[in-house]
């Protein structure tokens, strides 16, 4: 299922509200104290190349955490190299900087903006394989909580914002026989057992039944693993929730 943006009710909700004067060319500007309480500076390694800031920039402090592990994730699985331009996170303004709409997700700084030329407000979103995609992107900034635009009926590719605040779902490390599995997505659901793509598991197994290893069902890693004698250990230390170790008994 697509995730989909808050309604501004529930952002208001989740983020507080705020006083603000207009100013030129659709900006606004928000009372001081909303803003210190609210905002902060999120150090992103990951941007340190695209940022003049060196991977510093501004966004909401109660959704900073799951932005850090998400690019995170990104670098983990050697995907840093999509992100060729940094466009912006908190920017008090309206949509469309037309201050007859009403405010942009990024005044309360639960929104970020890449690769801009390849991924303009209303066009098709660069396609996979294409200069400037964000797609391969995509699957890991929803498991960390944000929705992004270029689903959208009017497309806005550029454009990822927080549609919920520290998900229950999310990456896990997983290696089998001391080999880490990345391609596996292993996640923690809201159940608290661990899931992985089966085929991928199989495979790092050396299982050779092409009917498996060609599989993406998600199944229960653990149960999986123990079921084929391994051993299976956790650890909470790890990507975002900890690691996974299956060693053969």
């Amino acid at each position: 299922m697509v995730p989909k943006p808050l309604s501004t009710q529930k952002v208001k909700q989740l983020f507080g509200e705020f006083a603000y004067t207009e100013l030129e060319g659709g900006r606004i500007k928000i009372e001081p104290g909303w803003v210190e309480e609210n905002i902060v500076t999120v150090e992103i390694p990951q941007l340190a190349g695209v940022t003049s800031a060196g991977g510093r920039i501004p966004f909401q402090r109660k959704a900073a955490e799951q932005l850090k592990n998400a690019f995170e994730e990104v670098e983990r699985k050697g995907l840093v190299k999509y992100i060729l331009t940094w466009d912006g996170s908190w920017v008090p303004r309206h949509i469309c900087w037309n201050k007859k709409k009403g405010l942009s997700p990024h005044s309360w700084g639960i929104a970020f903006d890449i690769n801009v030329p390849w991924n303009g407000y209303g066009k098709q979103p660069a396609a996979e394989g294409e200069r400037g995609t964000v797609r391969p992107l995509v699957p890991i900034f929803e498991a960390h909580g944000f929705c992004w635009g270029g689903h959208w009926k009017t497309p806005d590719g550029m454009h990822f914002e927080v549609c919920e605040l520290n998900p229950a779902t999310q990456y896990v490390l997983l290696f089998i026989d001391g080999i880490e599995v990345k391609d596996a997505e292993v996640v923690i659901r809201s159940n608290g057992r661990s899931y992985g793509l089966l085929g991928p598991m199989a495979k790092a197994m050396g299982i050779t039944d092409e009917s498996v290893t060609s599989n993406d069902d998600m199944v229960p890693v653990a149960a999986f693993l123990r079921s084929h004698g391994y051993e299976v250990k956790w650890s909470p230390e790890g990507a975002r929730k900890g690691t996974i170790r299956a060693e053969k008994v």
